[in-house]
């Protein structure tokens, strides 16, 4: 992913984290431009199925979204 952003001239950062309030959330990749702000995460289905998990990731979601961050995911 980040070799095929890369290629198309799009600044990327890996792994970039960002810190709201007391909770610390790890990106995968982080692209800042000027309409916003993009993390397009690539954990992949198997991560996200379980109920804690979809419920932890709904959180962090929310979270990341009241912040202006577009969430993208490529399972």
């Amino acid at each position: 992913m980040y070799q095929a952003l890369k290629k198309q001239n799009i600044t990327v950062q890996r792994q970039f984290y960002v810190k709201i309030n007391d909770q610390r959330y790890f990106l995968d990749f982080a692209i800042f431009c000027c309409k916003g702000k993009v993390d397009i995460e690539c954990d992949g289905e198997k991560y996200h199925t379980a109920l804690e998990d979809l419920d932890k990731d709904r959180k962090r979601d929310n979270e990341l979204t009241s912040f202006k961050w577009h969430i993208f995911f490529n399972y």
